[in-house]
């Protein structure tokens, strides 16, 4: 069975599996290594020797590709604590991991090239609460760190699969003969020729080396000027599984777990996987961004079930991080207007219906993303061995200390710590 080494909390040490290179069928293989790139203790002789370890291991597998450039961070589900176990083999030693998992490293694996990877049920381990809770803390870094975020929706896909033939069709729409009529034409024409190409295959390649933010953002703008729907949508309505499948693909309860919200909002490229169908997320906020453009008028046009669809996808919990997401990501590219504050108490009165496994990260998996966290001087402790009363107690107390927050503030908090944790004994983890 392996064993984890201890990590270096005062370095910031973080642990990345390396996915060795192999066939579909042949056992999951990888490589762990201690890594430091996060901290400020971290050194250009450090990587070098980090990348050399690399390097050295997988040639003396066999294998000659040990660049290392950086690192993925997967986001997924953990599924059912009863789901079927399979053991994969780390340094040589034997771990067992669930299902989903496991289905997400068969589909991520290259059979010639190496990835690393960030992985939380195997980078961490489990068993170790102080580790647990020095990992935690450093969450929001892990993954705005990464290169990319693969989202892992999970392998038995068939109900959502037609939605990938339908993003691309909507992007279709943006013809040469449309964008004769919008702004920026030059710029936009540029844009579709170089990173939006007309086929299907094409489309879900992500190059992860280009900056595509402003011309991005110009796109979107051009999305407001053309009116494309009329034809081009009345030619889905015999697809009406691809419409149903888009619906069902924002409704994946990959999208309700607590901790999707850092993750997916802090990533700096995403890449969502359904099965072996993969699709960079960008395609997809452009798609739903068309959808929004639809107006009231235009519904009496078409099938009764589209109006129902598009309702549904619109009131999705995955179409509101999408957007969530979007919006900062913009804003803060651009310096147009600045978006509005995330405060603790939003975040967790938005996310109180969200589903974790441990009523900790209830309150852990947002603080990452709480604009009051970045700026004080002392933050809630992480502390997974701690009662839930006194969570809620670090929280009143956080506000108390911090500027900007009054007693109603304080007040408001408390009812909504009650409604969050109502199903859980203040005494939950008490020593």
């Amino acid at each position: 069975m392996y064993q984890y080494q201890s990590l270096n909390f005062a370095c910031n040490e973080i642990r990345l599996l390396v996915l060795i290179p192999g066939p579909e069928e042949s056992q999951i293989k990888g490589l762990i290594f201690k890594y430091a790139r996060l901290s400020a203790h971290s050194s250009l002789s450090y990587i070098s020797e980090f990348e050399k370890e690399i390097i050295a291991a997988v040639k003396a597998r066999g294998i000659h590709d040990g660049r290392f450039t950086g690192y993925d961070a997967l986001s997924y589900e953990w599924g059912d604590i009863n789901s079927p176990r399979h053991e994969i083999l780390l340094n040589g030693d034997h771990l067992e991991i669930r299902e989903n998992l496991f289905q997400a490293l068969l589909s991520l694996r290259s059979r010639k090239m190496t990835r690393p990877l960030w992985v939380d049920a195997i980078c961490i381990n489990q068993e170790d609460v102080q580790e647990r809770d020095h990992q935690v803390r450093m969450m929001s870094s892990i993954y705005n760190s990464a290169i990319s975020v693969r989202v892992w929706l999970g392998y038995n896909t068939t109900a959502i699969s037609d939605a990938f033939q339908l993003i691309p069709y909507i992007l279709t729409a943006y013809s040469l003969e449309d964008l004769t009529i919008a702004e920026n034409r030059r710029l936009v024409c540029r844009f579709l020729r170089g990173h939006i190409p007309y086929s299907n295959e094409n489309l879900f390649k992500s190059d992860n080396n280009k900056d595509f933010t402003s011309d991005w953002e110009e796109l979107f703008l051009v999305q407001n000027k053309i009116d494309f729907w009329d034809d081009h949508l009345m030619s889905t309505m015999s697809q009406k599984g691809w419409w149903e499948a888009l619906a069902r693909f924002l409704e994946q309860s990959y999208w309700t777990r607590i901790w999707i919200v850092q993750e997916y909002l802090l990533a700096r490229n995403i890449i969502i996987y359904c099965g072996r169908k993969a699709i960079d997320s960008r395609y997809l906020d452009m798609a739903l961004n068309s959808i929004d453009l639809i107006t009231p008028e235009q519904y009496l046009e078409y099938p009764p079930y589209f109006k129902e669809i598009t309702e549904r996808i619109n009131n999705s919990v995955g179409k509101g991080i999408i957007e969530s997401r979007r919006r900062s990501e913009f804003d803060a590219t651009r310096n147009r207007t600045r978006r509005r504050a995330r405060t603790l108490f939003d975040l967790i009165e938005k996310t109180r219906r969200s589903r974790c496994h441990d009523p900790h990260d209830r309150i852990y998996a947002i603080m990452g993303l709480a604009d009051e966290m970045w700026t004080a001087s002392d933050s809630i402790p992480i502390d997974y061995d701690r009662s839930i009363f006194k969570v809620k107690m670090d929280i009143v107390c956080f506000m108390q200390r911090s500027k900007g927050f009054n007693q109603d503030d304080v007040s408001q908090m408390c009812l909504l710590l009650d409604e969050i944790f109502a199903d859980c004994p203040d005494s939950y983890y008490e020593a």
